[in-house]
């Protein structure tokens, strides 16, 4: 039978997958790279939300099922399907009467969502899609009455809206036993926000365990370089990056509902290539030559040539002292010298702690981004999945406060100064304290963390968030420091002037911060961050 939801006519896929689940998560970001290679890389996200894909086998034993699959792929392989997502799929052993509107259930870690659906699921021929209202931790509360009754073990999973996005490719066995291929690209998938990591340095989320499978990391050193021959007589290789590009593999593995939920939202929160990460080597680096003092701020490795090939560089600055209780220690290296058999190397501040060699592992942490936009996650079951991140070293994000270099408005021009300092006076950490701007246009304003306006829809009357300086123009500044404005709502199609800042003055400085998923709608003049910039008063 086919369900309309949102004005969409879709079919349901109820086929279970017969073996691993391959989820795709694609975004979208253009690298800029001037001539000094990583040194000033500007990414840009370009995508608010990731496209998801799903692609999996399903393995049919009688004549009448892919006799059945084959109608229905002939009629619908070109529209919509209703898709179930098996990865996320919740046993329930209640039983659900017909004209129920409450499903209990264990909505915690997984995609349910208000205003979306969800499937009732007990076989391929026995299911029903329901229209969720609002999700709660225990239960989900659904627009229309259940029109069926379940008993006994079901499951109970998000039913996303997809297309099929490839060839459906079919391999028949025997008479009766055939193998189905299909790939599946969901419409209406979302950003997810909320992500906060466990350990993080300079701000910055770090992936504090060892790969998955030490043995099997891939490692590759590249001199971004290119070939100039006319093929005539010498060659040369010339490469116009600053520093090679390293990449590395890094395996994730989970094995709970919880672990694999936090991976999605961190996958989220780098947003593919643009966002970075601190990664230890987990390998021992540098090797201890004698003791280090609780207060010293260097410490004497045996001489392995970093003074005379390494150096302090921006791409290899940072290193991990690790504990084998699982105790880690992060410090900026600042100075590397030689003595004798043995190298010196500063580091920013002591480790409070007396370490004797042996005590741990001195590994290189490595500040690094994803390497591509595509993510490909295998699930071998519910809340099991494994993942193989390839990571490449860039130099080290934006500090969260100093100069910085930044895009200003002039005299209805766009420049970039790299001498402008923010003055922070004021933080922000939440939509609240964002509105609250409109309270005094002339202060210095910063960010100290992601934030979340979801809110925003239901403000004013469902008008959402009051722009900035839609009385008097805005005259201060506001300093992201590299976070996020999220899910930012303005609907306001008779006003003008709309944007985050409504007016601002053409000396303002707004810098490093980056609007996410918002929905902003006005009449003239409407802009995602400014809706209309002016002059100074005479």
């Amino acid at each position: 039978m086919s369900y309309t939801f949102d004005g969409i006519e879709f079919e349901v896929f109820s086929l279970s997958p017969q073996s691993d689940i391959q989820e795709l998560l694609e975004f979208h970001t253009d690298i800029l790279t001037p001539k000094n290679g990583m040194v000033s890389e500007q990414r840009i996200s370009v995508r608010n939300v990731p496209r998801q894909h799903f692609s999996f086998p399903v393995i049919l034993t009688e004549v009448l099922d892919r006799s059945r699959i084959e109608a229905t792929v002939f009629g619908w392989m070109k529209t919509f399907w209703g898709l179930p997502v098996w990865s996320e799929k919740v046993i329930h052993t209640d039983d659900i009467d017909v004209d129920d509107m409450t499903i209990d259930v264990d909505t915690t870690n997984a995609d349910f969502r208000d205003d979306s659906l969800a499937i009732i699921w007990q076989a391929p021929d026995q299911y029903e899609v329901v229209q969720i209202d609002t999700v709660s931790e225990t239960s989900l509360s659904l627009l229309e009455a259940v029109q069926n009754n379940f008993t006994g073990k079901k499951l109970i999973m998000p039913c996303r809206i997809s297309q099929i996005s490839n060839a459906v490719k079919r391999q028949v066995h025997s008479t009766e036993v055939s193998e189905w291929n299909f790939s599946f690209s969901v419409k209406d998938n979302i950003l997810l926000t909320g992500y906060t990591p466990s350990v993080t340095y300079k701000g910055y989320p770090v992936l504090k365990e060892a790969t998955w499978i030490d043995p099997t990391q891939e490692l590759s050193i590249d001199s971004d370089s290119f070939e100039v021959d006319y093929n005539l007589g010498d060659f040369r290789i010339y490469s116009d990056s600053l520093f090679n590009l390293n990449t590395q593999s890094y395996l994730c593995h989970h094995e709970s509902k919880a672990a694999c939920w936090e991976f999605r939202e961190f996958l989220h929160s780098r947003f593919g290539m643009q966002g970075v990460v601190y990664v230890p080597s987990h390998k021992n680096d540098m090797t201890l030559a004698q003791t280090i003092g609780s207060a010293e701020t260097s410490f004497n490795i045996v001489h392995i040539g970093l003074t005379d090939n390494v150096g302090v560089n921006e791409l290899l600055k940072d290193v991990a002292f690790i504990f084998p209780d699982g105790t880690q220690l992060y410090r900026e290296i600042t100075d590397i010298t030689e003595s004798g058999d043995e190298e010196i190397v500063t580091i920013d501040s002591a480790l409070g702690v007396e370490v004797d060699p042996g005590d741990c592992v001195i590994s290189f942490m490595n500040c690094c981004r994803l390497a591509s936009d595509a993510v490909k996650i295998s699930w071998s079951m519910a809340h099991q999945n494994y993942s193989k991140l390839m990571l490449m070293s860039v130099t080290e994000p934006l500090p969260m406060e100093g100069n910085y270099s930044t895009l200003q408005i002039t005299d209805g021009e766009f420049q970039f100064r790299d001498d402008l300092s923010l003055t922070h006076t004021i933080a922000i950490s939440n939509v609240t304290e964002l509105q609250n701007m409109n309270n005094d246009l002339y202060a210095n304003y910063y960010l100290t963390q992601n934030i979340d306006a979801s809110e925003t829809s239901a403000w004013n009357d469902c008008a959402g968030f009051l722009p900035i300086g839609s009385v008097d123009p805005f005259a201060g500044s506001l300093d992201g420091c590299g976070y996020s404005i999220y899910n930012l709502y303005i609907n306001r199609p008779t006003t003008s002037k709309i944007g985050l800042f409504a007016t601002v003055y053409n000396i303002t400085n707004i810098a490093n911060v980056f609007l996410r998923n918002a929905v902003i709608n006005g009449d003239d003049n409407v802009g995602s961050l400014v809706g209309e910039v002016i002059g100074l008063p005479a």
